[in-house]
């Protein structure tokens, strides 16, 4: 719990600092939200440079520990806001296990 409180701190900070009061983040992040669709139903566009950009964009909207840090200034998504889904994902999981503990798991026949 205290790790996800300083967590939510530091994000508190690090969204402060990213964000603007300018709303050029908003627009740039769907231009570009819409370039990286656009580039993936392009014919012709498979290269190592498109997969390079691709991957990464998809990296900074999807990878739940990654885009913490790595968001777009823009993105909606802020980084409290995906610290406070992980944080109760890793609380769903861990009253998941406790649930289970010392239950005789196996699959059914």
């Amino acid at each position: 719990i205290g790790a996800a409180c300083l967590a939510l701190v530091v994000m508190y900070f690090y969204d402060s600092h990213i964000q603007s009061s300018d709303d050029n983040y908003s627009v740039s992040f769907w231009r570009d939200f819409n370039y990286q669709r656009k580039i993936r139903v392009q014919e012709n566009a498979r290269s190592i440079k498109t997969f390079g950009e691709v991957s990464y964009w998809s990296m900074r909207r999807k990878h739940p520990w990654m885009a913490l840090c790595i968001r777009h200034p823009g993105d909606f998504v802020t980084s409290m806001k995906r610290i406070l889904i992980l944080t109760v994902l890793v609380f769903n999981t861990m009253t998941l296990c406790a649930l289970l503990v010392g239950q005789k798991q196996q699959l059914p026949m």
